[in-house]
């Protein structure tokens, strides 16, 4: 009796870029049966193993990721559902040159791309969200997966292309969009610690000319924490929902207009600290210095004990928020070019209770000891209960066209952005700042496989503050201007070594906003923060081989970093204590490469 056996795919993923797919096909003595399995097997390489290239739109146009001079990582909804990819922190951790930190529990993101960070609350962030393409300001931590088709990740600064904020890079998340069907999904997840999601949506075509597509979204987290503060609060817990509603028109072959609403909602506990310096573990002293402040350099202990609580209300500590995004792009192609509208609005309200003594403390050393008063005293202004109101919008409008049968490409835009930060938070002044740009761009084909590239963006900034308010009430500081001025471009010359590879070569420049230090007594040269300056140089080669199974894309870069912004405290003259945090300026020099591969490599073994 003869025994049938079908061919089976295994396919192995690994992190490191380096993808493996087999094809194993078993079959019995009949020759025949040997020969159609084979042939089976060789139909699903054909299938599998060949790499899709897919489209980018990390320039504002869509581009193959294999052919773009850029660094970009581009991670769809497909991948990320294969990887298990819950949030923005798995995206970063399954992500080279990518990390991701959160801060105060969910309330802001440090996103790091090529090692350039900072210290949340004292600087700005050096790489900056947008969705479809338009700036996000906030926290990405509680946005559902379930919203998203892809994510990009543009290495290196971004300051001529998406302005400001984008130092060292940009992450673009890409919405998914509405089915040519009626279809919709129910999903869920139950886990450990209460981890539990859930979420559904709906994708409709009503006509030809109109789509939409909704979802819902909840979930929820108890946290692995322990406080041992007693009768403190529950520490560790998140909570979120949201909800999406996405409509999408398009009027005649030549528009379409895109129009997103997003809300999120969150409820989470106090986030879970351990405090360093403690009396109890030496190995947790702080011993790295600046000028004043101390920092602590080495590992981490991760075991201390957890004391949070003790003056509020264990129901005020923690953090509760509610975001609102909306999106409006809208595209129209004439015969002679393509103009672009695009406007965003962020709406973010946050209540949030912090214990910053760390250690659940109720009395600390009272600094009116100095002048006789107690040594101690009620821990009350350090058990903060703040509220922050923030608001945004922005336009831009971008005209792009060709000449020449094509080979010369241009564009011209204009960009306005607005920001408006109230809070009752003592340690933080409410802010208003105003961006306007024009930007441009030209790109030339000399011949058919080189091109070059030149892009400009021309930014003011504007500051109002409360800080700044206060300066210029000063005869000193009285003529102080609050406009920061910027020019920062990007060169790209590429080449096609074939149609299946290129080389590229790029010089870019990033700016990161600029400030005012407030602080009393401070010397002239540290009351303006100037803008962080960032010149790069980048080569990369991009190559897709052995007959579409292997792609290779590999790239060395330079960063020269000017101006960095770095958290340091000030000894005023004939002062008793140091001064609140300043930021001060020194110059690094960041020299590396990175190499990333992906690979597909088939091999059939038939067994007798």
């Amino acid at each position: 009796m003869n025994k049938k056996f079908t061919p089976k795919i295994l396919s192995c993923a690994v992190k490191a870029a380096l993808l493996v797919t087999m094809s194993h096909a078993v079959a019995n003595d009949d020759q025949q049966q040997v020969t159609e399995a084979t042939e089976v097997a060789q139909v699903e390489q054909d299938e599998h193993a060949r790499i899709e290239h897919i489209q980018v739109t990390s320039r504002n146009q869509s581009e193959s990721i294999d052919k773009i001079p850029v660094s970009v990582i581009s991670l769809s909804s497909d991948e990320m559902k294969k990887a298990n990819m819950q949030n923005i922190n798995d995206v970063a951790e399954g992500t080279i040159g990518f990390s991701m930190e959160k801060t105060f529990g969910r309330q802001s993101d440090i996103p790091v791309i090529r090692g350039v960070s900072w210290i949340p609350g004292y600087g700005t962030q050096k790489a900056s969200y947008f969705i479809d393409g338009i700036y996000y300001d906030g926290s990405l931590q509680s946005l559902p997966m379930d919203l998203v088709e892809r994510i990009e990740i543009i290495k290196g600064p971004q300051s001529a292309l998406y302005g400001r904020r984008t130092f060292s890079g940009a992450i673009n998340i890409v919405t998914a969009k509405p089915t040519e069907q009626l279809s919709g999904y129910v999903s869920g997840t139950i886990g450990s610690y209460g981890n539990e999601k859930l979420g559904a949506g709906v994708s409709l075509p009503v006509n030809d000319w109109f789509a939409l597509r909704a979802s819902v979204a909840a979930d929820n987290y108890d946290g692995n924490w322990e406080n041992s503060k007693q009768g403190g609060p529950d520490i560790g817990g998140e909570k979120s929902n949201s909800q999406m509603l996405g409509l999408y028109f398009k009027p005649s072959a030549n528009t379409n207009l895109d129009i997103n609403v997003i809300r999120n909602e969150t409820d989470d506990e106090h986030a879970p600290f351990m405090r360093l310096a403690n009396d109890a573990n030496p190995k947790t002293d702080l011993n790295c210095y600046l000028d004043t402040s101390p920092y602590f350099c080495g590992k981490v202990p991760t075991d201390l004990p957890i004391n949070i609580g003790g003056v509020l209300n264990n129901s005020e500590y923690g953090l509760r928020g509610e975001r609102t995004h909306f999106s409006l792009n809208l595209n129209h192609a004439f015969d002679f070019g393509t103009l672009t509208y695009m406007a965003g609005y962020n709406k973010y309200d946050i209540e949030s209770g912090i214990d910053q003594t760390y250690t659940g403390a109720e009395q600390v050393f009272d600094f009116g000891f100095f002048t006789g008063g107690p040594m101690f005293g009620p821990a009350t202004e350090w058990h903060s209960l703040s509220e922050d109101n923030n608001q945004e919008y922005n336009h831009e409008v971008r005209f792009k066209s060709s000449a020449l049968d094509y080979r010369l490409t241009w564009s011209l835009g204009a960009y306005l952005w607005h920001s408006e930060k109230n809070t009752t938070d003592r340690n933080k002044a409410d802010i208003i700042e105003d961006n306007f740009a024009l930007m441009g761009m030209i790109s030339y084909d000399f011949t058919d496989d080189f091109k070059l590239s030149l892009e400009v963006r021309n930014s003011t900034d504007k500051i109002e503050s409360d800080v700044y308010n206060q300066l210029v009430q000063t005869p000193e500081y009285a003529d102080l201007d609050n406009k920061f001025n910027s020019t920062t471009t990007r060169l790209i010359a590429e080449y096609e070594l074939s149609s299946d590879t290129m080389v590229y070569i790029t010089r870019s420049e990033g700016n990161s906003p600029a400030g005012f230090n407030g602080a009393l007594g401070l010397p002239a040269e540290l009351v303006v923060i100037e803008e962080e300056e960032m010149l790069m140089y980048e080569a990369g080669i991009k190559s897709t081989l052995l007959d579409n199974q292997l792609y290779v894309s590999a790239a060395i870069y330079n960063m020269d970093w000017n101006n960095q912004q770095l958290t340091d405290t000030y000894l005023v003259p004939g002062g008793q204590h140091q001064s609140p945090i300043l930021l001060m300026r020194v110059k690094p020099r960041l020299t590396a490469w990175k190499l990333s591969l992906s690979i597909y490599l088939m091999i059939t073994l038939m067994l007798m």
